[in-house]
């Protein structure tokens, strides 16, 4: 008769960049030895990827959250962003709004066995500071009142081409 005997044992296992959890690597002949032949089968290692504290991935993209200030999306600003394994530099608009995605090329993650990377997709969450000293609240209230003055001028401009007689004279003319 044949004896088999069970043993455990530990194999290093190189784990190409790009896979995605569900998938499986083909190790051969790391399996059980075959039932009528000398050699050993193949191991099959199904990959489940941990998730990160920073970035979220789909399939190739990645995506994270950046924390600006009311200065920064309201003048615009060069955001120094980490990456994966580097960092580099993204331009933030003047009057970017909260929610806005930005894109950047190529610094996502690579694609199994080929040259093509994914983008990053960068979230902007503005940063609403929780105190105030009472220069910095008059600040904002000026702020708030000029441009509150402002949008109602131009709401009462638009408001008067809005107006049905106008438009009736507009088109009695125009006819």
């Amino acid at each position: 008769g044949k004896k088999r005997e069970q043993k455990s044992f530990q194999i290093q296992v190189k784990i190409p960049p790009g896979i995605e959890s569900g998938q499986r690597l083909k190790l051969q002949a790391e399996g059980n030895a075959g039932s009528s032949s000398q050699y050993n089968g193949h191991l099959f290692v199904k990959i489940q990827v941990a998730s990160h504290k920073v970035f979220e991935r789909k399939g190739e993209d990645l995506y994270s959250v950046y924390e600006a200030s009311f200065t920064q999306v309201a003048l615009g600003d060069i955001l120094k962003i980490k990456g994966l394994s580097e960092s580099y530099d993204v331009t933030l608009a003047e009057g970017t709004q909260s929610g806005t995605l930005l894109k950047v090329k190529g610094k996502g993650l690579p694609r199994l066995s080929s040259a093509y990377r994914g983008d990053h997709y960068i979230k902007i969450q503005v940063k609403t500071p929780s105190k105030l000293t009472q220069e910095q609240k008059n600040i904002l209230q000026q702020f708030d009142s000029s441009y509150s003055q402002k949008s109602s001028f131009k709401n009462k401009f638009f408001s008067f081409f809005k107006r049905k007689d106008i438009l009736f004279l507009w088109y009695f003319f125009s006819v």
